[in-house]
């Protein structure tokens, strides 16, 4: 792809993606996750991992490179939507938009959007536009594939500090300027995004006490359970030793 400058970011960087740089794979997962370490355990992010980004989905797998060294990464996974048996974004978000990639892989059958999964920037280049540059390059790319829309179940990045709020509550909080009051909820309108829904099982993940304890570093009593980088409680049994968490996100779609 070509330099930073296009996106209004430092020209100093560069774009590449897994077609190109494959080396750079462990090193652009390697610079961390947003929210919890539960997270990695979803049926989602298990099923797109990078050994079948490699395989499937190499030119939707962006780098962002500063001296060599990856800065930032954003996944995106393609998709055919709107396509028969899917008029509507699903309520099931991420972990869903993923098992629809995996059907239109099996079932070769040509995608027309793209659905980004994660935007991720380095904790010491945060504050400086890359998110928003990174989402502009994933529209780019839809752009090149021909493809006409990029969807995001977008993770508000201030509801870590309200998960007792609905979600549908916390997304329509407006700023006196008109825009989201949330950070991310805001880039995205930014950049030309309109919230188009919720979902609200975006992830799932279902673990036993003992898991709960080694993901999160708390051991979780019966009800409700706030944990680290959650932003949704965890629903506790100790009686059947298990723990759930659902979490909802934010449907917005990019027109490209």
């Amino acid at each position: 792809m070509p330099g930073w400058t296009q996106f209004g970011i430092l020209a100093d960087m560069e774009i590449v993606d897994l077609d190109e740089r494959p080396d750079l794979c462990a090193a652009a997962i390697d610079l961390g996750y947003t929210g919890g370490e539960f997270l990695r355990q979803g049926i989602g992010t298990s099923v797109a991992n990078p050994h079948r980004y490699l395989r499937h989905w190499p030119t939707y797998f962006l780098i962002a490179v500063a001296d060599g060294v990856p800065v930032a990464r954003a996944l995106a996974v393609p998709i055919a939507f709107p396509a028969a048996g899917r008029a509507a974004l699903p309520n099931d978000g991420l972990d869903e938009a993923i098992q629809w990639a995996v059907q239109d892989v099996m079932d070769d059958r040509a995608p027309t959007a793209l659905c980004a999964l994660e935007v991720f920037v380095a904790p010491h280049r945060r504050r400086r536009g890359l998110a928003a540059a990174m989402v502009r390059a994933v529209n780019a790319r839809a752009a090149e594939a021909g493809l006409r829309k990029v969807v995001v179940p977008v993770r508000p990045v201030g509801k870590e500090a309200e998960p007792a709020v609905p979600m549908a509550e916390y997304a329509a909080r407006r700023r006196p300027d008109g825009l989201p009051a949330d950070p991310w909820l805001r880039t995205h309108e930014r950049l030309g995004a309109a919230l188009v829904g919720i979902c609200p099982s975006a992830v799932t993940v279902t673990g036993s006490i003992a898991e709960w304890l080694d993901w999160t570093g708390v051991k979780l009593e019966d009800g409700e359970n706030l944990v680290p980088g959650g932003i949704a409680p965890v629903y506790a049994s100790v009686t059947h030793d298990q723990g759930s968490y659902c979490e909802a996100n934010v449907w917005m779609e990019h027109t490209i």
